[in-house]
């Protein structure tokens, strides 16, 4: 396991090794560096020939900014189990050593002592076709979704960018790979809306998400291509903060439309 801004030991308790929804084994951690190695030892599994088995790695995670403790809000952890480490023990029926090949790698995790959850509901797009000798046909993008704040009141910045990268005061978001070409800022059209008008739930240039509840919002782009090819937008992150100055980003986000998908 890898941690980013604070040690093992200060982010993870314990992790454990679980098939089936039953526990295997646990270990606890005790290291003072931001990357550690765990065996889990003394396991017997039978797999089937031509059959598989799942299994998964749960960690059990430290509070964020305990007292004594150097794990603070946009800490990071990640996991790699890798088949080409010497510690695996496998045989197969004829009691023969098996060497077990490849590896796994978790998604990055951040970690946020104010909560929050970005939930798709759902995407379309409507395309309308160019009437004129070199004009390109125009696309509308519509991806609606949800934001559910923790203990706090978020708010959620009424502006977009197209961006993916670094810390959001906006909502972003980016055309994929095979849509930049022929695809111009003059020709990009973008607006964020809230599904409701409750003016208590506006503060200036930002949507009110108050404690406990959750709110709807549609992201509009539209393109407006200049060549041939495929077009496409993902939503890759949406900022948020306790304050109107938003300081946090969501980023397990990425919601995609279009005919090419991400």
């Amino acid at each position: 396991m890898n941690t980013g801004g604070a040690n093992v030991n200060d982010v993870v308790q314990s992790i454990a090794l679980v098939s089936g929804g039953t526990t295997l084994k646990t270990k606890s951690f005790s290291s003072t560096s931001t990357a550690a190695t765990v065996v889990f030892d003394n396991i017997d599994q039978t797999i089937s020939k031509d059959s598989s088995k799942n299994f998964q790695i749960v960690a059990t995670i430290r509070k964020v900014d305990a007292a004594g403790s150097n794990f603070t809000s946009g800490d990071t952890a990640s996991t790699t189990v890798s088949g080409t480490v010497g510690a695996w023990d496998v045989e197969d029926a004829n009691g023969d050593s098996v060497t077990a090949g490849g590896s796994l790698v978790s998604n990055q995790m951040t970690f946020q002592a104010t909560g929050v959850t970005v939930t798709k509901v759902d995407a379309s797009y409507t395309k309308t076709t160019g009437t004129t000798s070199g004009s390109g046909d125009s696309t509308q993008y519509s991806i609606s979704f949800k934001v559910t704040a923790g203990d706090d009141d978020l708010y959620i910045p009424a502006t977009i960018q197209k961006s993916s990268t670094g810390i959001a005061t906006k909502v972003t978001w980016a055309t994929t790979t095979s849509s930049n070409s022929g695809v111009t800022s003059s020709t990009i059209g973008s607006s964020l809306a809230a599904a409701d008008s409750n003016s208590s739930d506006v503060s200036g240039s930002y949507f009110k998400v108050p404690a406990g509840t959750t709110r709807t919002f549609t992201l509009n782009i539209t393109l407006t291509a200049t060549s041939t090819g495929y077009t496409g937008v993902a939503l890759t992150g949406v900022g948020y903060g306790t304050t109107t100055t938003p300081s946090n980003n969501y980023l397990k986000t990425k919601h995609c439309d279009g005919p090419r998908g991400c």
